[in-house]
């Protein structure tokens, strides 16, 4: 009797709905900033933004104007060369037709201000964005101010991580490479991902640029090299290792 009883109040009680088990809450975005030239521009900017938006980690800004070189985003951005495209993501969010959001563009120059909803120069885009890391892809035009722009990268955040895009083999890549490297060496909070072995300028698909399926390479390439940065600079559940100091010899009684 009492057993029956038993077993059926326990059948009863496992078919009662049971409370809702508490959700560890997803970590929030951590937020990119990128900075670069036509390339990031045109098709190869596209499928990079697109690459790391997909990997719902990050909401991105990118700011990409023609012809520059670190020296333009070491000053007020103007529209003084050949266009400008700013593109925005926030994790999560569908793209329309899959392509990420515009919110500025400009194909010719203007003489106009860029990214007047930022503040129009790197350092108050810093300060609106908030950005836990930037990807510089710059060099390739030459135009150099590397150290000015890290400069204002740290003056925002001293420890702000930055990973750093080479411009793909080309004409003078030594120097341009070079360049780069010494302000990487300069900056431990910089890293360098090379594109010289991914593209060559043997192998544009237009003119001076990569379009299509080439720049689809080019892009996922580099979004692997440097989401493995990323994933380094974000990743809180690594401790520094401590070694502990080595045992002092064991000191022998003296021989009598």
């Amino acid at each position: 009797m009492h057993t029956k009883f038993f077993f059926t109040f326990a059948v009863v009680c496992l078919a009662l709905p049971q409370p809702a088990q508490p959700q560890t809450p997803p970590a929030p975005a951590k937020r990119l900033l990128i900075l670069g030239d036509s390339h990031l521009m045109g098709d190869f900017g596209e499928f990079l933004h697109r690459r790391l938006h997909e990997s719902g980690k990050y909401d991105v800004l990118s700011i990409a104007i023609c012809g520059a070189g670190s020296y333009q985003f070491a000053h007020p951005f103007e529209n003084d060369i050949c266009g400008y495209k700013i593109r925005e993501s926030k994790a999560g969010e569908v793209l329309i037709k899959n392509k990420v959001r515009v919110l500025e563009i400009s194909r010719t120059k203007s003489k106009g201000a860029i990214g007047k909803d930022y503040g129009g120069s790197t350092a108050a885009v810093l300060q609106k964005w908030k950005p836990d890391a930037v990807i510089v892809s710059l060099g390739a035009n030459f135009i150099n101010a590397h150290q000015p722009l890290v400069d204002i990268l740290k003056g925002y955040n001293p420890a702000m991580r930055f990973v750093w895009v080479s411009p793909f083999l080309r004409e003078n890549f030594a120097a341009r490479l070079q360049a780069i490297k010494k302000v990487i060496k300069d900056n431990p909070h910089g890293v360098l991902v090379r594109s010289d072995d991914i593209m060559g300028s043997d192998t544009l698909s237009g003119p001076n640029h990569f379009t299509g399926s080439d720049a689809k390479v080019w892009a996922n390439k580099i979004a692997q090299r440097a989401g493995t940065h990323l994933d380094t600079f974000f990743d809180t559940t690594k401790t520094a290792t401590v070694t502990a100091p080595p045992r002092p010899p064991a000191i022998r009684p003296p021989t009598r």
